[in-house]
């Protein structure tokens, strides 16, 4: 996705492996096909080390989409 692309590229933004992210949902005993939530996130960004996640939520809008993106403290929630 265009926003994927524009966080590879800054320097001060470092985006977690997918290989990864499948390597802590296994040591966490989470099956690979298990969706992704926001909680499921933090718990894999804290075990990876990554103080943040990006939350994404896309709802009909006329003839289109409106997408919204949160970015969450790993941590807090907040």
């Amino acid at each position: 996705t265009a926003l994927r692309t524009q966080l590879e590229q800054s320097s001060v933004v470092q985006i977690v492996p997918q290989g990864s992210v499948s390597a802590a949902m296994q040591r966490m005993r989470v099956p690979n096909e298990t969706p992704v939530s926001v909680q499921l996130a933090r718990d894999v960004a804290q075990r990876e080390g990554a103080k943040a996640v990006i939350a994404a939520d896309a709802a009909p809008l006329g003839g289109g989409y409106l997408i919204t993106e949160r970015l969450i403290d790993a941590t807090s929630g907040d």
